[in-house]
Order: C-alpha cells, then sequence, then structure tokens
C-alpha cells in the first residue's frame, strides 16, 4: 500500500508539473522550450518535477530587469512578481517607469539648454552692447523685442 501510494504520488506530481510546464509562459520558463522541461518533468520521475518546481518558484522573486525574468519590462511590466501573492497590474510608481523617467530626462535636458542658450545670448548682448552703445538705445530694445518674440 504505501509503494501505491507513493507511486500515485510521484506519477501525480509529474502530471501537475506538465501541465504547469505546457501552461507556462517564456518568461516563467527562463525562455527554454517547453520540449525540453517536458523530457526533464517525465524521464526524470522525482528529481525533474522537483527541478521544475524549484526553477519556477526561483524565478518569481527575480527583480525587474534581469532577462527573462517576470514583469521584465520587454514584458511591458516594471513590477515584482514576488512571493506576496500580488498580481502584476501594470500600474507602476513614477520612479520605476522607464517611460516617465525618460520624459523626465528630456525636459531636464530641454529646461538646462534653454538656459544655457539664454546665458549665451545675454553673454553676446553684453559683448555686442558694448560695441553697439554708438548706435543708440533704439536700436538695442528692437534686437532684445526680436529674441523675446523667438522664445
Amino acid at each position: 500500500m504505501p509503494r501505491a501510494l507513493l507511486g500515485l504520488f510521484v506519477v501525480a506530481l509529474a502530471l501537475y508539473c506538465a501541465t504547469d510546464v505546457l501552461t507556462s509562459t517564456d518568461e516563467r520558463r527562463g525562455n527554454a522550450p517547453k520540449f525540453m522541461w517536458i523530457l526533464v518533468v517525465v524521464f526524470l520521475p522525482i528529481l525533474g518535477p522537483i527541478i521544475w518546481l524549484v526553477f519556477v518558484n526561483g524565478r518569481r522573486g527575480v527583480p525587474v530587469g534581469t532577462p527573462g525574468a517576470p514583469g521584465s519590462p520587454s514584458a511591458g511590466h516594471s513590477t515584482y512578481s514576488g512571493r506576496t501573492g500580488r498580481n502584476n497590474t501594470g500600474q507602476v510608481a513614477p520612479d520605476d517607469d522607464p517611460e516617465f523617467l525618460w520624459k523626465l530626462a528630456a525636459e531636464q535636458r530641454r529646461k538646462r539648454e534653454a538656459a544655457e542658450r539664454a546665458a549665451r545670448e545675454a553673454q553676446e548682448k553684453k559683448s555686442s552692447g558694448t560695441e553697439d552703445s554708438a548706435d543708440g538705445p533704439g536700436e538695442s530694445s528692437e534686437s532684445n523685442n526680436e529674441d523675446e518674440a523667438e522664445k
């Protein structure tokens, strides 16, 4: 009787793991082919299912950005899918969202470039202002109005 229960347990475990392999995603399998995992689970009666369960459960806590990790940016998610039981909803904190960070960096770059341009123009006006002082105040105010209109 104990041998029969042990045999039934081994078969049930192999069936469970084989079905789990067949329904798993590429990221969950570590981008390994399904047939390879099926061979491991079926032809290594006790060790195969244990390897599968350890491999899959170990990958759930892999941080984002690791190739093949669940929730990797290539899958469109940027969250952990840890053992907490939470589902990936696709909602991400702004400081973890690559698109938000890219937009923020681009905005900061534009502001910095505008400030550098304004400083450069002010320096040019300052250096050309001493030379243009003989032209009179009317011309310098017109050039200031044109520069302000461009901004």
